[in-house]
């Protein structure tokens, strides 16, 4: 993680039909901050679903998309 910054998306998703409603919440972290959290995530077993991608547009654009079950590294360009 090289950025200062990032935001973090709880993935909480509710289908209505065929529409997709966000029902999660967005934030922004500072990097320790967020990689003490997901450290804590961890050690409690207490990981959800997030999305966490830089504040600032870097040229490989780079999401991470963490579940229980693993981690992905999305990267486009």
């Amino acid at each position: 993680m090289t950025s200062d910054y990032y935001y973090v998306a709880h993935k909480l998703i509710a289908n209505k039909g065929k529409k997709i409603i966000f029902k999660g919440e967005l934030y922004k972290a500072e990097r320790n901050d967020l990689l003490s959290f997901l450290d804590g995530a961890v050690t409690s077993g207490d990981l959800r679903e997030l999305l966490i991608t830089p504040v600032q547009v870097h040229p490989n654009r780079k999401i991470i998309y963490i579940s229980e079950d693993a981690i992905y590294l999305y990267a486009a360009g």
